[in-house]
C-alpha cells in the first residue's frame, strides 16, 4: 500500500552475533569503567599514605660506617654458634634457654637467689665476647637500614637472639658486681632497638616493646644490685630518651601500608586471575589505605590522645562481598589498636626506667629517697614521668625495702603496682592485664 514504510529486518546471523557479542562487551565497558574509578581512588589513597614523600627507605642515605653490618654479623655470630652446638639452644620464644633467662631475670628482680638448676641450665651458651663488641662497635656510629632481601627470615630473628644472649650477660655482670661493664652494655642494647625498627608496625610493636620491657627490667636489677659511676648511667638515661621517636609509630603504620600496597599491586601485574580481580583487588585496597592513613593521623598525637584516636577509627567495610579470607584479613582496626598499645607498654617501660636512673641519683645526692616524683629534676617539655595511657603523672610507692615506678596499662586501672612478671605461671599476662613498670629492691 502507498506510502507504508517497510520495516527493515535483521538477518538472523547479525542477531546471533549481536547476542553473543553485546554483553561481553558490555561487561568488558563496565569492567573498564570500574577499574579506571578505583585507579582514581586508588591513587588519593595512596597519596594520603605517602604524604608526597619517598619511600622510608628511599631516604636511607649510604652510611661510610654503618651500624646494620655490625648488627649482622653479631646475629650471624650469635645464630651460627647457638646452632653449632645443637639444634635445643635456640633462642626462640618458649625455648628452654629463654624459659631460663626469662626465671634469672624474674628471681633477681625480686632479690632472691638462683637455683643450681637454673644455673646449669644457663652454662649451655658460652658467653661469645664477639658479639659485646660488635654492640660496642654499632652504639658509637649511625644506623641506616640492613640489606635489602635478609632482614626478616635472618637478620630479624638473628637480631633477636643477640638481644636475649647480651641481656643473659648483662645479668652475668650484674651478678658479678661489675656495674660500670653492666650499665655500659645496657647502653649498646638501647641502641640495638634501632635493628627491629622494620617501618612495619606489625614487627616493630611485638619486637621492639618486649626487648624494651626486658632492658627496663635489667635498669631496676642493675641500680638494686650495683654502683655505677654517675656518667654511665646519664649516658645510659640519655639512650632510654632516644629509644621511641615521636614519629615512630606512624612511620612503622606508613611502612606496612606501602609495603602491603606493593604486594597486592604486584598480584595484577605479574597474575592473570590478578588483572580479571584489578578492581575488586583496589577497591578492597582503597578501604585499608584510607584505615591506615587515618591511624598515620592518630599515630601523630600525644599520648595517650593517640590511643583513643585509633579506637575511633571506623570499621571500613565494603559494599562487595568479602568471603575470600585474604580479603576480610585486610581489616586493621583491630590490630592497630593492639599494636599501638603494644607501643604505649614499650614506652611506658622506658619512661619508668629512665626514672629509676633519676631516682638512683637523687638517692645519691640527697641520701634518701624522694618522697615524690616531683622532686626529680625533670626538664619543662619531657613527658618522662607522664603514664602515655593516662596523660597523668606515672606511680610511684615506696615500701621498707623497695620502691615501684609504674603505669596502669592497657586497662587503665591502678592494680597497686602488679606486673606481669609477678603473675603466676598459669596466668597469662594477656588476660590480668598487669600494670607496667619497675620494681626496685633496696640495701644492696
Amino acid at each position: 500500500m502507498a506510502g507504508e514504510v517497510t520495516r527493515v529486518r535483521v538477518r538472523p546471523a547479525i542477531r546471533r552475533l549481536a547476542r553473543w557479542t553485546v554483553p561481553p562487551l558490555l561487561l568488558i565497558a563496565a569492567w573498564q569503567t570500574w577499574d579506571a574509578v578505583e585507579t582514581g581512588r586508588l591513587e588519593r589513597a595512596l597519596a594520603r599514605v605517602r604524604e608526597d614523600k619517598p619511600d622510608a627507605d628511599a631516604t636511607v642515605q649510604a652510611l661510610k660506617d654503618d651500624a646494620a653490618r655490625y648488627y649482622a654479623a653479631a646475629a650471624m655470630a650469635t645464630v651460627s654458634h647457638v646452632q653449632s652446638r645443637s639444634r635445643t639452644l635456640q633462642l626462640s620464644p618458649g625455648g628452654p634457654l629463654v624459659d631460663a633467662i626469662e626465671a634469672r631475670r624474674e628471681l633477681l628482680s625480686r632479690g632472691l637467689a638462683e637455683p643450681a638448676t637454673l644455673v646449669d641450665a644457663l652454662r649451655q651458651i658460652e658467653r661469645d665476647p664477639v658479639v659485646v663488641d660488635l654492640l660496642a662497635r654499632a652504639s658509637g656510629v649511625p644506623f641506616g637500614r640492613f640489606a635489602p632481601g635478609a632482614e626478616f627470615n635472618f637478620l630479624w630473628s638473628g637480631s633477636v637472639s643477640v638481644a636475649r644472649s647480651a641481656g643473659l650477660r648483662t645479668l652475668d655482670l650484674i651478678t658479678e658486681g661489675n656495674g660500670d661493664a653492666a650499665t655500659t652494655l645496657l647502653f649498646d642494647r638501647v641502641k640495638q632497638l634501632r635493628a627491629f625498627d622494620r617501618r612495619n608496625i606489625a614487627l616493630d610493636a611485638m619486637t621492639k616493646a618486649q626487648s624494651a620491657g626486658e632492658i627496663a627490667v635489667d635498669v631496676g636489677i642493675l641500680v638494686a644490685h650495683t654502683r655505677p659511676s654517675d656518667t654511665r648511667l646519664t649516658d645510659l638515661e640519655g639512650a632510654l630518651a632516644g629509644a621511641f621517636s615521636t614519629d615512630e609509630l606512624a612511620l612503622s603504620i606508613r611502612g606496612q601500608a606501602l609495603s602491603f600496597s606493593g604486594t597486592i599491586s604486584g598480584l595484577w601485574r605479574r597474575t592473570w586471575p590478578g588483572v580479571l580481580l584489578r578492581p575488586l583487588l583496589r577497591h578492597h585496597l582503597v578501604a585499608y589505605l584510607q584505615t591506615m592513613a587515618d591511624a598515620m593521623e592518630a599515630a601523630r598525637l600525644r599520648w595517650p590522645d593517640r590511643i583513643k584516636a585509633m579506637e575511633q577509627i571506623p570499621e571500613r567495610r565494603s559494599v562487595l562481598p568479602e568471603w575470600p579470607r585474604f580479603i576480610w584479613a585486610w581489616r586493621q582496626n583491630d590490630e592497630l589498636r593492639n599494636q599501638t598499645v603494644l607501643f604505649g607498654e614499650g614506652v611506658a617501660a622506658v619512661r619508668c626506667a629512665r626514672l629509676v636512673i633519676k631516682i638512683e641519683q637523687f638517692h645519691r645526692a640527697n641520701d634518701r629517697l624522694p618522697a615524690a616524683l616531683s622532686e626529680l629534676n625533670v626538664s619543662s617539655g619531657d613527658d618522662v614521668a607522664l603514664d602515655p595511657f593516662t596523660g597523668q603523672p606515672l606511680l610511684y610507692a615506696r615500701g621498707d625495702d623497695e620502691y615501684i615506678v609504674y603505669s596502669v596499662g592497657r586497662n587503665l586501672q591502678d592494680d597497686g603496682g602488679k606486673l606481669s612478671s609477678e603473675l603466676p605461671r598459669w596466668q597469662p599476662a594477656a588476660r590480668y592485664q598487669p600494670d607496667v613498670g619497675l620494681r626496685v629492691r633496696l640495701g644492696r
